[in-house]
């Protein structure tokens, strides 16, 4: 009976001790329960932590981003606006200088232009002043090759005339035709005069003068041999002192500008 008592004992000590543990257990279990869902929301907490932190820098990131893209843009547009300034000042600097070149290269022609034309009127002049000697050194040769010729004869003639005792004289005359220009032209002639009493009858050229001569010669030498009673009366075909006087005589040469008589229908 004893025995059984104690066996019960026992057994109630061991029931006891096993429900102890099974609460120990039952604790235990529930404490590890609690750590873990503890545990759990720690690490949700810190998580959804991290995703708001995470969250935050990538709006952070995100804004710097779009603010330095926006910087990035604008700097952009302003090195093309620089850039397109200085190409549109680049533009104007060679389109500046392009009309100063221009400007300077029609000049410079233009003086090139001056200076050729200056340069022909002067070889142009200088080729006429040239000929306009050589045709004078021509016409003073002629001139003077004539006065050679005529002046002698002019001096017989007048001696002889003398010594005929007839009351003509004979003077040297030049003529000289002008140009246009007022100018002494080409043609310059030399001719001996027959004046009577100073007025002047008529004109001989070289050539006529000296057949002139030659016939005062011949009535010299026959008013020597015959005297000049043999002289005196001579028939005007034989007197070497006669001509028909000229009626019209050149006095000089003038230019005239006449106008269009359908000018004055009018009137």
């Amino acid at each position: 009976m004893a025995r059984k008592e104690l066996q019960q004992t026992e057994v109630s000590e061991e029931l006891k001790a096993s429900r102890e543990l099974a609460e120990q257990l039952e604790q235990t279990a529930k404490e590890a329960e609690a750590a873990k869902e503890s545990a759990k929301a720690e690490a949700e907490e810190l998580l959804k932590r991290r995703e708001a932190e995470f969250k935050v820098q990538m709006e952070q990131r995100q804004q710097e981003w779009e603010k330095e893209m926006r910087e990035r843009v604008q700097a952009e547009a302003s090195e093309h606006a620089q850039a397109a300034e200085q190409a549109r000042i680049h533009s104007e600097d060679l389109a500046r200088l392009q009309a100063e070149f221009e400007e300077r290269q029609r000049k410079a022609e233009e003086a090139s232009q001056r200076r050729i034309e200056e340069l022909e009127r002067k070889a142009l002049k200088a080729a006429a002043e040239e000929e306009g000697h050589k045709q004078h050194e021509l016409v003073m040769q002629r001139l003077e090759e004539q006065l050679v010729t005529v002046m002698p004869l002019v001096k017989e003639a007048n001696l002889i005339i003398s010594e005929l005792q007839r009351p003509h004289k004979l003077e040297t005359k030049m003529h000289c035709e002008l140009t246009p220009e007022g100018r002494s032209g080409s043609a310059v002639n030399v001719t001996a005069a027959v004046t009577l009493n100073g007025v002047l009858l008529f004109e001989w050229g070289p050539e006529t003068l000296e057949n002139r001569v030659y016939i005062l010669r011949e009535l010299l030498q026959r008013a020597e041999d015959e005297g000049l009673e043999a002289i005196r009366d001579l028939p005007n075909e034989e007197d070497p002192l006669w001509d028909p006087i000229e009626v019209e005589r050149l006095i000089g040469v003038s230019q005239v500008l006449l106008e269009g008589a359908h000018g004055l229908e009018g009137g």
